[in-house]
């Protein structure tokens, strides 16, 4: 279900922009955990009915079901799926408001998906998210330029 706006190739970049948040902050303290992965495939899979974005929703309900494998590979090939390449295409093509709800929406999974490998402390007083994964979440909000406030709009 590829939105219109976008050419199969640039499609095909859009759907990688979960994965890369995805890695980027899964992958930030050096190792995914099995409860990381679970969670983003949980989100994914109940998003293609549920996102409240309609973009990550098109993205969602297109990879369903299918091989995320081409995904993932594509989402960690700088040569394949640039990150300022995928923020400028997103720039182009969307209003300001669908690529703050878009990326807002994803921000929100990731930060999740954070929270799902528990890393906690001692009788968990410490936040669920690492301090790695924490940097790594400040990162994508500044690079992408995520306004919270836009996002919070975007979902009221």
């Amino acid at each position: 279900m590829r939105d219109e706006r976008f050419t199969d190739e640039e499609w095909e970049l859009v759907k990688m922009v979960p994965f890369q948040a995805f890695g980027m902050v899964a992958g930030a303290d050096g190792e995914v955990d099995k409860a990381e992965a679970e969670e983003l495939f949980k989100r994914m899979t109940g998003g293609a009915m549920g996102y409240k974005d309609p973009l990550h929703k098109a993205v969602a309900m297109d990879i369903v079901g299918k091989d995320w494998g081409p995904l993932i590979k594509g989402s960690m090939d700088p040569a394949v799926a640039h990150p300022e390449k995928i923020k400028t295409l997103l720039r182009e093509k969307l209003t300001f408001q669908e690529y703050q709800s878009f990326l807002g929406s994803i921000f929100i999974d990731v930060v999740n998906v954070a929270k799902a490998s528990g890393g906690g402390g001692v009788l968990k007083k410490k936040s669920p998210i690492s301090e790695e994964e924490e940097k790594a979440l400040q990162a994508i909000l500044v690079f992408y330029g995520i306004d919270m406030q836009a996002v919070k709009k975007a979902f009221e």
